[in-house]
């Protein structure tokens, strides 16, 4: 299973975000990893899901929305400002992303996590007809619940059992959405899957739900 792995840089907002692009071939979809506030591209938990989607010929771009020298300015912000700042680089490095030849017919799915979740799911109400599939893992819905009935990609919510504020607004959330939604609630861990065996447990589930959802997938495995 070729593949070609590659550093990539996207301008924004006069700065200069930088990827990490694993393109696989004939790959079955794209997965854009959104982080929160707290990590960036390097996450050891994004690195081993990405490595567990490269198994299926699932690409993946892993990028940093945030420069290292912003990460110091949105820990002083407010939430829904960084909402809003998340949502904006995504958006742009969707449309980079999309702008790339050999990418156009590539179906997309995004895995958020925290905030970033939020930006996810934004993103994917306002791209109705771009976004495949979403997982999000101890998201924060409620910040963006208004805009969960236009999401048509099908959705995985997934929240550890000890983050009892973030299972309750997942629960909530998921109520809301009118395509596919399930929520997922892993047990016996929170957000840091610091117990043995959980980030595996998050990788499969992850990896299950967009070799379900990716239309290349379900095409080329009938």
């Amino acid at each position: 299973m070729g593949h070609i792995s590659q550093e990539i840089h996207i301008q924004a907002d006069g700065v200069t975000l930088n990827g990490s692009l694993a393109m696989y071939q004939e790959s079955n979809g794209i997965v854009v990893f959104v982080q929160g506030i707290g990590s960036g591209r390097f996450s050891p938990r994004n690195k081993y899901i990405a490595n567990r989607l490269h198994k299926a010929n699932i690409s993946t771009l892993l990028i940093g929305l945030f420069t290292p020298g912003e990460r110091a300015i949105v820990r002083n912000r407010d939430q829904q400002s960084n909402l809003d700042w998340l949502y904006t680089r995504l958006n742009t490095s969707l449309d980079w992303l999309t702008s790339q030849k050999e990418m156009t017919e590539l179906p997309i799915a995004l895995f958020g996590s925290n905030l970033g979740a939020a930006a996810a799911l934004k993103t994917a109400a306002d791209r109705p007809q771009q976004i495949s599939a979403l997982v999000l893992w101890s998201g924060r819905p409620d910040l963006v619940i208004d805009s969960l009935p236009a999401i048509k990609a099908p959705t995985l919510l997934v929240a550890g059992k000890y983050d009892v504020t973030i299972v309750n607004a997942n629960r909530k959330a998921a109520e809301q959405f009118v395509t596919k939604c399930y929520l997922e609630i892993m047990s016996e861990t929170g957000h840091d899957l610091k117990e043995p065996a959980k980030l595996d447990e998050l990788a499969e589930l992850s990896c299950d739900w967009f070799q379900q959802h990716l239309p290349h997938y379900n095409d080329q495995n009938r």
